[in-house]
């Protein structure tokens, strides 16, 4: 891969995507041209991507994010979290799928037994 054309594709603001399929159609059968790839590249020769995450107000942009620390209590937090000012919109704590799997598992082998 040459390294000055993927930076002048990156600064065209194509995506690592996009890259890989025009390698890949430009070289077909050669190996390591995935967006994996080509991610890994960019990140090894310092090509970042010129267009930074930007957000022009309030509520233009929201993050949902999910955290499963609490797993040994059986609980999931959920947060929406405001892009431009980083402001948690919302969080809400429900149980965990895998609880209600492992208490439905529980409760048939139970009542297979009794």
């Amino acid at each position: 891969m040459d390294e000055a054309d993927i930076r002048r594709m990156v600064e065209e603001g194509i995506s690592h995507s996009e890259i890989s399929y025009r390698l890949r159609r430009r070289h077909p059968g050669v190996r390591g041209l995935s967006e994996r790839s080509v991610r890994r590249f960019c990140f090894e020769y310092d090509i970042l991507n010129p267009i930074p995450y930007y957000a022009q107000y309030c509520g233009h942009k929201m993050h949902i994010d999910q955290n499963e620390k609490l797993v040994m209590y059986e609980v999931t937090h959920v947060l929406a979290i405001d892009g431009y000012s980083g402001f948690i919109l919302g969080i809400i704590t429900i149980p965990s799928l895998t609880a209600d799997v492992n208490v439905r598992a529980n409760n048939e082998s139970s009542e297979i037994i009794e």
